[in-house]
């Protein structure tokens, strides 16, 4: 059991890290995103390959906010589970996650027989 708990407080301390550099990380693309996009009107005609590729930049930017905030979520959720004892226990049938599996992926709500039936229930 206290290897449990020291690897608990690993994890925690980790994601505790990982919350703030995913919260600086989304702020910088924001003002990324913003400085990325010009205001209607300010390029005169501009080129179209030049529209392309504000077009690809702002759909990267896009594509990167979403996976940045679906991380940070999910490590706040992480971190929400730690205050109130539920760290570390499956959404879905209430057993422990297997330690070697929280090591790798400190975000998991999921044990992997869970894992595995609801992912076949999603159709990923």
């Amino acid at each position: 059991m206290a290897k449990r708990k020291d690897l608990f407080e690993k994890v925690r301390e980790s994601l505790t890290a990982q919350e703030k550099r995913l919260a600086l990380e989304k702020e910088r693309l924001a003002k990324e995103s913003l400085a990325a996009r010009p205001e209607i009107g300010s390029i005169p005609s501009a080129e179209f390959v030049e529209q392309a590729t504000e077009g690809l930049s702002q759909e990267r930017l896009a594509v990167e906010q979403g996976i940045l905030e679906k991380l940070l979520m999910e490590t706040r959720l992480a971190l929400s589970k730690f205050k109130i004892g539920k760290y570390g226990i499956c959404e879905n049938c209430g057993k422990p996650i297997d330690r070697s599996r929280l090591k790798v992926y400190p975000q998991a709500r999921y044990d992997l027989d869970c894992e595995k039936t609801l992912s076949l229930k999603r159709g990923a």
